[in-house]
């Protein structure tokens, strides 16, 4: 039997199309773009961020957005133990992707990682151009609602 997949260079995958449902027999060449952008830049890579108008950006909504990532991160073994019933995969797998891959902060290295790639896409032209990030401010408490 054929290998579905196979090591390339460094970060990459290779395989053929069709075991990834594609139609074809071309091979494909599958690569992390995390580790390429790591690579690449010395920066981590930013996938996603809560964000609001400056206008509803308040101290309290902060807060609250840290407290809602703080509730999920202590609920991590419930959320991939429901996930993996769903997704059909093995729950002590998504729980250490979760727990060794994913960076739940928003950190200085994190934000230069973020500020440049807006910067290399304004410089690309996929944004008119790059404006400054601006990070609110939490309280100390998140409010109870």
């Amino acid at each position: 039997m054929e290998r579905e997949s196979w090591p390339g260079a460094e970060g990459q995958t290779i395989c053929q199309a069709a075991t990834l449902g594609i139609t074809g027999s071309e091979l494909l060449y599958v690569y992390d773009v995390v580790g390429e952008w790591r690579t690449r830049t010395g920066l981590p890579a930013v996938l996603a961020v809560w964000a609001a108008r400056r206008d509803v950006a308040s101290p309290e909504v902060a807060a609250d957005f840290l407290a809602s990532r703080d509730f999920g991160l202590s609920r991590i073994s419930e959320i991939c133990f429901d996930a993996a019933r769903e997704l059909e995969l093995p729950q002590p797998a998504l729980e250490s992707y979760l727990r060794q891959n994913i960076d739940f902060s928003l950190d200085e290295e994190n934000r230069r990682g973020l500020e440049l790639y807006f910067a290399h896409a304004a410089k690309l032209g996929l944004l008119r151009r790059a404006k400054p990030l601006e990070w609110a401010v939490a309280k100390a408490e998140a409010v109870k609602l």
